[in-house]
């Protein structure tokens, strides 16, 4: 159970909202977050694709994502319902991917 973690670092720090734990699961989408968040489901994200994943990484040479992942990300610019949330193509995930060994903080998002 991660609250126990998440709980302290939500009341730590006044201006935070909400902390998360967001899991790329392939492109699937899953997310732990305290508090306990509503989504609305007819407010869209915009997508920034997964053409980001088509580099090099330190970890591996010739890809970061692959094919069958690649293919479950929205075209770059489009406007993404919640129910098809992928972490995969937010700037968040590509910034991560991008530097697996430098810790990212990201936000304030407002979709």
């Amino acid at each position: 159970d991660l609250a126990v973690i998440l709980k302290p670092l939500y009341e730590f720090n006044q201006d935070v909202r909400s902390i998360g734990v967001y899991f790329a699961n392939s492109g699937a989408g899953s997310l732990i977050a305290f508090p306990a968040i509503v989504v609305d489901s007819k407010s869209p994200y915009e997508s920034i694709g997964c053409e980001w994943s088509i580099g090099v990484n330190s970890s591996d040479p010739d890809y970061i994502l692959t094919d069958k992942e690649r293919k479950r990300c929205h075209p770059e610019g489009s406007m993404v319902l919640p129910r098809e949330y992928n972490p995969l193509e937010r700037s968040w995930c590509r910034d991560q991917a991008l530097n697996p060994y430098r810790t990212q903080i990201s936000g304030p998002y407002f979709d």
